[in-house]
């Protein structure tokens, strides 16, 4: 994925800088694109993250519910003096 991100990189710089464009248009655009290959592994790591902990919610209301179910079938399942 590494390498694959650093080649779209450079091919969207190359492919710029050969662009017919004037002046500052194909540096803004570089930089543009640049700043946005930058932000890609934050908001990646902050989706993942975000599922990660959706994950972990379900997965602790599911145990809670076991726990509940297993403690109640106990309770109702016992004999009373």
């Amino acid at each position: 994925m590494k390498s694959f991100l650093l080649g779209l990189g450079l091919g969207v710089g190359i492919g710029l800088l050969v662009a017919p464009a004037e002046g500052i248009e194909p540096r803004r655009r570089i930089s543009q694109k640049a700043e946005e290959l930058k932000q890609y592994p934050r908001r990646k790591l902050q989706e993942e993250i975000a599922y990660a902990r959706q994950q972990a919610g379900e997965i602790g209301r599911k145990m809670a519910q076991d726990a509940f179910d297993e403690t109640t079938r106990r309770v109702v399942g016992q004999k009373w003096p």
